[in-house]
């Protein structure tokens, strides 16, 4: 199973579809939007991350 098909499953277990995927890829900026336009991550981080980036989204739903 890859990161699309676990994302896919995780939005229909019940009292999964709000939860925040990030993935993580080290393919191309190109690539990597793929995955974001399908819907299946809500953000999608090339490796290795950049850790303010990474904070960022951390910090973005601590406080929602």
């Amino acid at each position: 199973m890859d990161g699309y098909q676990v994302a896919k499953r995780l939005r229909e277990l019940p009292g999964s579809q709000e939860a925040t995927i990030i993935a993580m890829s080290g393919y191309s900026p190109a690539q990597a939007k793929l995955g974001k336009d399908e819907g299946d991550f809500d953000h999608y981080l090339l490796k290795p991350p950049k850790l303010d980036q990474l904070q960022s989204i951390i910090l973005k739903y601590q406080s929602s």
